[in-house]
């Protein structure tokens, strides 16, 4: 019969690990969100750069169909 603290112990290191898995999946997580934020910002600022272009009076838009 295999001793409660042997099987105590191995779950508790299969428990840290399975934390530092958990952990390193959030901060990769963390980091595509904050990619994917910093390109919708920066989306957004040329966005709204094109439409202060297309709303100033010196800009005609055509159809060239």
């Amino acid at each position: 019969m295999t001793d409660p603290l042997v099987i105590s112990r191995r779950l508790i290191l299969e428990s840290q690990t399975a934390v530092e898995s958990s952990r390193t999946s959030i901060a990769s997580a963390h980091g595509a969100i904050a990619s994917s934020l910093a390109k919708i910002a920066r989306s957004d600022k040329l966005l709204r750069a094109i439409d202060e272009v297309l709303k100033s009076e010196d800009v005609v838009v055509t159809d060239k169909d």
